[in-house]
């Protein structure tokens, strides 16, 4: 359930861009973060994964060429976390390799954490 609602909200800010029509605007506000928190009130495991998957998000948009307005509406500067030269540009391979190499270390996470050790393919 965690992992719904997280890659739910890794997405998020890219639909309400979408529905207001202004890209990196209201939707990569970092004050949706109150509100997940709200909504997440009655379950702390909601509560986490709509937290990590929208600041993953907000993140991930820093650390690209177009950067991310996280204080928008009050604050329209754009936070970047790397220099110019490191950062990416969305779309291209070096976008795609990052999204591989987050995708297995996420399943070698969930996979170490969770320990399934009884998982058999071969039936005896």
């Amino acid at each position: 359930m965690g992992c719904f609602f997280t890659g739910w909200m890794s997405i998020f800010p890219d639909i309400i861009d979408k529905l207001f029509g202004d890209h990196r605007g209201l939707g990569h506000s970092i004050f949706w973060i109150i509100l997940c928190l709200l909504v997440g009130l009655g379950d702390v495991t909601i509560s986490v994964a709509l937290v990590c998957g929208i600041v993953s998000h907000f993140l991930l948009d820093a650390i690209t060429l177009n950067r991310s307005p996280i204080l928008y509406p009050i604050w329209k500067t754009n936070f970047v976390i790397l220099n110019k030269k490191k950062r990416l540009k969305t779309g291209t391979n070096h976008d795609k390799a990052l999204f591989i190499v987050l995708i297995f270390y996420s399943y070698l996470y969930y996979y170490s954490h969770y320990n399934h050790t009884n998982i058999t393919l071969i039936k005896t």
